[in-house]
């Protein structure tokens, strides 16, 4: 049932800025398509994807109907599995790949008509776009043929950030709009994310296949993008350990905007090694203990 809050002037607000955060940052649609859907329902979320896609096909714009369908999709299954009360971690893999899925086999449909099949010859065509982007921004140098190898998780990181930006966004949206926020028990709570302990493993065996010459090249570029991946969604649990200190602490806005500016802007993958270290000492869990021994110790 829908809210009597949600007027019609915040849903054509809302969905005129989950379409232009959507199309031009690619991540910041997220929040956006988040509070569409739970606050209007999945009719208007799908039919707005619909329209968006319909859109770009009047502009003949087919790579970004590729790029639309797999982020509405990923978001659009993972709020459904929400509602199912599905596995948070289980919830985001299946949704994560779900999208990537999409915009692959897109893709590589795509390159197909174009008669761009080897691999020689979408290595030239990603030289050709380059080449355009540092035409127009000279100051900007990207090696192709390492960006080539690359690809996979770069699809893999849009959706990812997609997804993770949305749940970390979620709350605020449904404020500024001043719209009642419906938690579905199955959803993650973001100062709580902890991956499951196999992801450990599997994030070093990817580092493992990156360090260790075991003289066949895909085995190299296979555990490279997946360590790309992993240090992502370890970044989200970096994440997810910073708020909860700063939270713990009551820290104000300046303190707040310092660390995120620091570490989200500038310190990546510090974050990401915080997250990774986690499973072993634990952060939230200590700081925990040491806050109740601190209380039993005052009141005696």
């Amino acid at each position: 049932m829908i809210s009597r809050s949600a007027t019609p002037q915040k849903f054509i607000l809302l969905s005129s800025l989950s379409v232009i955060m959507t199309v031009l940052t690619l991540f910041f649609g997220g929040a956006f398509l988040r509070t569409l859907q739970k606050t209007y329902g999945s009719i208007a979320y799908w039919a707005l994807g619909a329209l968006l896609c319909l859109a770009f096909w009047g502009l003949q714009s087919i790579a970004m109907i590729v790029l639309i369908a797999g982020l509405w999709l990923s978001l659009g299954l993972h709020l459904e599995l929400e509602k199912r009360g599905t596995l948070w971690w289980i919830n985001g893999l299946v949704s994560m790949l779900a999208g990537t899925s999409t915009i692959w086999a897109g893709g590589m449909y795509l390159l197909s008509k174009l008669d761009i099949t080897t691999e020689q010859s979408r290595m030239d065509l990603l030289k050709d776009l380059l080449q355009q982007i540092q035409a127009t921004s000279p100051g900007l140098k990207i090696d192709a043929e390492g960006l080539f190898h690359f690809l996979p998780s770069v699809v893999s990181v849009i959706v990812i950030l997609h997804l993770g930006l949305g749940l970390v966004f979620e709350k605020r949206v449904f404020h500024w709009f001043q719209l009642p926020r419906e938690r579905y028990v199955s959803q993650v709570n973001m100062m709580e994310i902890k991956w499951p302990d196999f992801f450990v493993w599997a994030s070093l065996t990817s580092l493992l296949l990156t360090v260790v010459n075991f003289g066949n090249p895909m085995l190299l570029h296979f555990g490279q993008n997946l360590v790309v991946i992993f240090s992502v969604l370890y970044f989200f649990q970096g994440l997810a350990i910073t708020e909860f200190f700063l939270k713990s602490l009551k820290a104000g806005f300046f303190m707040r905007f310092m660390t995120y500016f620091v570490f989200v802007g500038h310190l990546f993958f510090v974050l990401s090694f915080v997250g990774f270290v986690d499973f072993w000492l634990d952060f939230r869990q200590r700081f925990r203990k040491s806050q109740q021994l601190e209380k039993t110790d005052n009141s005696i």
